[in-house]
């Protein structure tokens, strides 16, 4: 018998799935990859300055928002405690006590003490400047998150003067400007929009609607990851993020020195809500000064060369300084003191505000409230110790 053919050889494995395989493992790598970093992006991102607000603030039908009493908050070190009567603030009695001077400070976040402790404030910090000055001054902070002049006077209206401050310090910052002129902010949130149709003020939008928060959360459109890198790229690498260059913000505008009409008509509508505010204050037997927030990009070499690039900005066109002249001229028109903080922190060349974002760290209130002091001191009838005039005023 033939002995039996031999098998023929097994054919060599094919390369062919094992090249797929490798090629699926590492694509499942980079999608867990970059999924894991999303998920951590956005983690953070809930504890970004808009989510934290919603930590301590409510819907108000007059002014969009306002603290919600008895409130708390955290973003990072900083808690936020809201009082029982819904400012974060130390409790205060309804009257000032006998032979105490009240002061009331009007303003958005930096007023509020955003993301600083609330003994590092500039409210609480004013206080302890002017008691060791010699003055038995209560200070109260006023100061929301967000709000602009038009939310200010509204809170002053209805709640402020009821404190019976002799002092009324409004801190005013350029996005105030754009925002007086519109009836919602970023996101979509109402916010009251006044007309002076005939000289007369109102609201033409009250009573607000519910914040879209408030029916329905809004995903987070697009990748947060991108956005998280592309402001790193922003602020460590100027000069590749000049690709990604953007369209100047229209609130970013009120530095154009041509600007254009939308800001002309804000800064209208700005100089109306601040002699409204004005008579106000003076109708309560107050004194109201304003007092100027420069931003980060007015008070930092570093800061304006970031902003330069990624608008791409011709110098010649901008002026920084503008916002504060304009606001000193409007003031002196309406009888309203103002103090530039600029100069005071430009000194600090960047050390007085947060390196992420645009707020001050606790040096920048305490420099804040160093320059309002020594201001009230020199510029107001606090200082030269004279009761409120009859009607208010100057």
């Amino acid at each position: 018998m033939d002995a039996p053919a031999p098998a023929p050889p097994d054919a060599p494995p094919s390369r062919v799935p094992r090249v797929w395989a490798n090629v699926l493992t590492a694509v499942v790598s980079v999608v867990l990859t970059l999924a894991a970093v999303e998920a951590a992006v956005r983690f953070a991102l809930r504890h970004s300055d808009e989510s934290v607000s919603t930590q301590y603030t409510e819907a108000d039908p007059a002014r969009g928002w306002r603290h919600r009493p008895g409130a708390r908050g955290r973003f990072g070190r900083a808690e936020y405690l809201i009082n029982s009567r819904g400012l974060r603030d130390v409790e205060h009695e309804p009257a000032p006590a006998s032979g105490e001077t009240r002061v009331l400070i009007l303003g958005d976040s930096f007023a509020e003490g955003f993301s600083v402790a609330l003994e590092d404030g500039v409210a609480r910090v004013l206080e302890r400047d002017l008691r060791r000055a010699g003055y038995p001054t209560e200070v109260i902070n006023g100061g929301t998150v967000g709000y602009s002049t038009d939310q200010e006077y509204l809170f002053y209206r209805d709640e402020g003067a009821a404190y019976a401050p002799r002092m009324v310090v409004l801190l005013f910052y350029y996005n105030d400007i754009i925002y007086n002129a519109r009836g919602a902010v970023p996101g979509g949130v109402a916010k009251p929009l006044f007309t002076f149709t005939g000289g007369t003020a109102r609201v033409k939008n009250y009573p607000l609607p519910p914040p879209p928060a408030a029916r329905a959360a809004r995903p987070w459109r697009g990748s947060a990851a991108l956005t998280f890198f592309r402001e790193r790229l922003r602020d460590g690498a100027p000069a590749a993020y000049d690709a990604l260059a953007g369209e100047v913000p229209i609130e970013m505008q009120v530095y154009d020195r041509e600007p254009p009409e939308p800001v002309v008509q804000a800064w209208l509508q700005t100089e109306h809500l601040l002699s409204l505010l004005q008579r106000e204050v003076a109708a309560h037997g107050a004194q109201l000064v304003a007092a100027y927030v420069p931003s980060k990009m007015e008070t930092s070499r570093a800061d304006w060369e970031r902003t330069r690039r990624r608008y791409r900005i011709d110098e010649s066109l901008w002026d920084r300084g503008l916002v504060a002249r304009r606001l000193e001229t409007a003031g002196h028109r309406l009888g309203i003191p103002v103090l530039d903080l600029t100069d005071a922190l430009w000194a600090e060349q960047g050390r007085a505000y947060f390196a992420q974002g645009g707020h001050w760290n606790a040096r920048g209130h305490a420099v804040a409230a160093q320059e309002i002091a020594r201001f009230l001191e020199e510029r107001t009838r606090l200082g030269c110790g004279a009761p409120p005039a009859p009607g208010g005023g100057p």
